[in-house]
């Protein structure tokens, strides 16, 4: 659903400055940024009531059919103190198959012998732009804002085939496009994949991998070195995880189905061939931001599949070795496994990302009169006020871990209907965004730190909001929503579609990992408490 507001707040903004010229045009002194401040106009500021409760959310929307997603979590994220809870995410895909797929081709006979040197899963780590250099190789840092957790703590990660098909049309209705949340249960084929249960833990030191090839009559072998470069014209080395997977298996269902109808297109071994699970268990290790849509395919996870093939040319004998790489591409879903529930305070609100919890706001909390109009805007919309800013401000409990707090916040609106959910965007998130000239962070939700850097507090700033209400323009009052912001809010808020473009719906993305614990709206948090401003300018007479 798309509505154009672009017009009627314009009209609007309009309207209130033509009043304000025929009525006050003698009267004004000064105006200055959004603040009136003359003779006539008195500015006010107000901290109003509000009411804050925490919330589990135990889904969200998980697959990459809907929007552009990129980035994919894998690994368990445990908190020792237990304020949140526990998280297991694991990824399921689709696999990307090379066209015209063939073991071998040349042979001046048919005896041509193939074995599989080596089949292992590749996983890049999250990296930095900045290089190291130690005797021997250069090496990228791991990139510590991709990884949270203890990563001197591993967490077990295994492979099995995907027995689900996933697919792209909602099955009941094939007109609309389907859509996965992250507590769908898939379903497995057979036993794992892996030669054994994998314990994952990224390490900078993981760059190379020593595999051993077969010779001439397959009767030796010679060993062999793979090292992962970023791209064709850069030699240094991409840390990567590598998951040995069991030979029999891919040269059965792989090797040796090349040629046939189930390899002769995508489709085809999208049927064939449903994809597969990475599953994360354990009760410690990281949690990890894989991205499986990077410029260097290098860098995206893959199946590789290194194999030699022995054959006759020239009455002489003969040895090729070749690989190939099947992608994690097509579809892919997150699914997260939740233990226990994120704890609960008398005073405190605790946000964590994923399928952790979320703030509920009610910002005007009293209707006396019961007439479905909360008795503060009635007073307000009496006074006729011109309002200059209206913002809600969230300080940080500075007890808790630094390293997992999250760089961004963000609101939206929810009607709280459980059999009937409405989600909305607060329309500071894009109304001012689309001119270039302003702001782009004018929503806020940015973490804000002390003099000492510690983490402080997060201001959101909602005036054009509480303006439409003020204006009359609307009697629908929903609760607000705080959570966690996923990189989908921050990449909208920094680069704004047209104003006719925007979706005012929101959709619950998230994949972020991380959590905060702010202080709530209770007095005995007194100057850390959660709070309401508005400021407003008044007309003296």
């Amino acid at each position: 659903m798309r509505y154009n507001f672009r017009k009627g707040f314009n009209l609007f903004i309009l309207l209130l400055v033509f009043y304000g010229i025929i009525s006050c045009e003698k009267d004004f002194t000064d105006i200055g940024s959004n603040i009136i401040d003359n003779t006539k106009f008195t500015t006010s500021q107000e901290e109003l009531g509000i009411d804050i409760k925490q919330v589990n959310v135990d889904e969200v929307i998980s697959d990459n059919l809907g929007i552009g997603r990129t980035d994919y979590l894998l690994g368990v994220f445990a908190d020792a103190s237990n304020n949140y809870r526990k998280i297991k995410a694991s990824i399921v895909s689709q696999l990307t198959i090379i066209p015209n797929l063939e073991i071998f081709s040349g042979a001046d006979t048919l005896e041509v012998t193939t074995v599989i040197d080596t089949v292992f899963l590749k996983i890049q780590y999250p990296v930095l732009s900045n290089v190291n250099t130690d005797s021997e190789i250069s090496y990228y840092d791991l990139d510590s804002t991709a990884i949270v957790g203890d990563v001197e703590k591993p967490f077990n990660l295994n492979v099995y085939q995907l027995g689900t098909y996933l697919n792209t049309l909602n099955p009941s209705n094939p007109a609309k496009r389907n859509s996965y949340s992250s507590n769908y249960e898939f379903s497995k084929i057979g036993s794992i994949l892996n030669i054994e249960n994998f314990e994952f833990r990224p390490k900078i030191s993981d760059t190379v991998i020593k595999i051993e090839r077969y010779e001439t009559k397959l009767d030796t072998i010679k060993p062999d070195t793979i090292i992962r470069y970023k791209n064709s014209s850069n030699n240094i080395s991409l840390p990567f995880a590598v998951i040995p997977l069991k030979k029999d298996f891919f040269k059965e269902n792989f090797l040796d189905k090349y040629g046939t109808t189930e390899f002769s297109s995508q489709d085809e071994f999208n049927n064939y061939f449903n994809g597969i699970i990475l599953e994360a268990t354990g009760d410690e290790g990281t949690i990890i931001n894989l991205n499986f849509n990077n410029s260097e395919t290098n860098a995206i996870p893959s199946i590789e599949i290194y194999y030699t093939s022995t054959y006759i040319k020239d009455n002489e004998d003969k040895v090729k070795r070749s690989n190939h790489s099947f992608l994690l591409s097509g579809t892919k879903v997150n699914t997260y496994k939740v233990e226990g529930n994120t704890a609960s305070s008398n005073d405190k609100i605790r946000l964590q990302g994923t399928v952790g919890s979320e703030a509920v706001i009610d910002i005007f909390v009293n209707d006396e009169n019961e007439n479905g109009i909360p008795d503060k805007i009635e007073e307000l919309r009496e006074k006729n006020i011109l309002l200059n800013e209206a913002s809600l401000t969230f300080y940080v409990d500075p007890g808790i871990r630094e390293d997992i707090i999250p760089e961004r916040l963000y609101l939206y609106k929810s009607n709280e209907d459980a059999s009937n959910p409405i989600r909305s965007k607060v329309i500071d998130s894009y109304i001012r965004l689309t001119n270039s000239n302003e702001n782009a962070n004018v929503f806020g939700g940015i973490l804000e730190k002390a003099d000492d850097g510690k983490a402080e507090k997060y201001t959101i700033v909602i005036t054009d909001y509480i303006l439409s209400i003020l204006s009359g323009g609307t009697n629908y009052f929903p609760k607000l929503r705080l959570k966690v912001a996923n990189s989908t809010e921050i990449q909208e808020v920094k680069n704004p579609p047209a104003q006719e473009d925007i979706d005012t719906l929101y959709s619950n993305y998230n994949w972020n990992p991380r959590a905060v614990t702010l202080y709530n709206n209770k007095d005995e948090n007194k100057d850390k408490k959660a709070v309401f401003k508005i400021f407003y300018s008044e007309n003296k007479n």
